[in-house]
């Protein structure tokens, strides 16, 4: 997508700068994976120190009829209830065949 033309155009025109050259895909890849890593390890923080946590896990269907669990911690912090995903699953075994 980053060197797709119209992603491109957009850009310049948007920032005004006719000279914006995107970042090559190993960079942008990079830096999504070091803020992985930095957010992961905040929210390990998070949660270690909160006195408890709670985990939902909450089963849906799309519109493409594909099965997802999402898993939620739930935990108070600093007397302000906080909540953050910790994983979205795809399921490729349907729960009615599990039965």
């Amino acid at each position: 997508m980053l060197s797709d033309d119209g992603f491109v155009s957009m850009i310049k025109f948007a920032t005004g700068c006719p000279i914006f050259v995107p970042p090559c895909y190993s960079s942008v890849t990079e830096s999504v994976h070091s803020m992985y890593i930095a957010k992961k390890s905040i929210l390990h923080g998070r949660l270690v120190a909160a006195p408890a946590v709670s985990i939902t896990a909450d089963f849906w269907t799309s519109l493409a009829n594909n099965s997802y669990l999402g898993v939620t911690a739930h935990f108070i912090e600093n007397w302000e209830l906080k909540s953050t995903v910790l994983d979205v699953l795809y399921c490729a075994i349907l729960l009615w065949q599990m039965v």
